[in-house]
């Protein structure tokens, strides 16, 4: 039995961002045994606390006056620092429980996607869209 759940945990972990995707999409997550152990992934505090430090993060990054050289995906720092309010609040509601796994999927997707809006954006209104939708499905 141990060795069928082992085989469940790698092949989630292999498959997260799928699985994460078709979350995302609405796909119900106790369809499948993959897909209801990476909502309950999705649903630890630990994945929501990293998380809600990667929104902080990306507010911070928009803040920054000095252009730092790096390899990293810089954040759409006009759109972020407009909508900073919105992301530093869905941080705080990760922290909250009875969350549903849509919406932590949709904001590691939106945290994970160097061409999403949280760092393409080239609107605000279409990050604020973005979160607006996190935060309704949440």
């Amino acid at each position: 039995m141990r060795t069928v759940s082992t085989l469940l945990i790698t092949r989630v972990r292999l498959h997260a961002t799928r699985l994460d995707g078709e979350i995302a999409d609405g796909a119900d997550p106790m369809e499948n045994g993959e897909r209801a152990a990476r909502a309950a992934q999705l649903l630890q505090p630990r994945m929501r606390q990293g998380l809600a430090r990667g929104l902080r993060r990306a507010v911070l990054d928009a803040r920054r006056t000095a252009c730092v050289r790096s390899s990293a995906v810089h954040v759409a720092r006009s759109a972020v620092g407009a909508c900073a309010p919105s992301l530093l609040q869905l941080a705080a509601e990760l922290g909250d429980g009875g969350l549903r796994p849509r919406g932590v999927a949709l904001t590691r997707l939106l945290l994970s996607d160097g061409t999403g809006p949280l760092y393409c954006a080239r609107t605000e209104e279409e990050l604020r869209a973005a979160i607006d939708e996190i935060r309704a499905a949440l």
